[in-house]
């Protein structure tokens, strides 16, 4: 009973042709942004060994293993399958982020 309910129903090949532009459109989108992003240096937040994320959340992969938890200063140097290739550099700026005890310890020392 709400008044999109009662609005004339969109064709089918309407909505399936809207949807594969606005895919193709946030396609382009996510391209232009990983090319803009090539040569910076940038801060990662490390969330496994071969990835982590930027200050503004783009993926970024490792060719080696990194600590988990840690601020990296990376270097951008390509991008492929939507995710930015990152050289880290290696010195005393890089920071571990301690990890929040398990919930369940900090509700027994309360």
């Amino acid at each position: 009973g709400t008044p999109a309910a009662r609005m004339p129903q969109v064709d089918g090949r309407a909505i399936k042709s809207r949807a594969a532009r606005l895919r193709a459109a946030g396609t382009a989108a996510v391209a232009r942004h990983l090319a803009a992003q090539h040569g910076r240096t940038v801060t990662v937040l490390t969330a496994r060994p071969d990835m982590g994320r930027s200050e503004d959340f783009t993926a970024v992969r490792f060719d080696t293993p990194q600590s988990e938890g840690t601020l990296i200063r990376t270097t951008l140097t390509g991008h492929a399958a939507g995710q930015m290739h990152g050289h880290p550099l290696h010195f005393a700026q890089n920071t571990r982020i301690p990890t929040a005890p398990p919930a369940r310890a900090a509700r027994q020392r309360r």
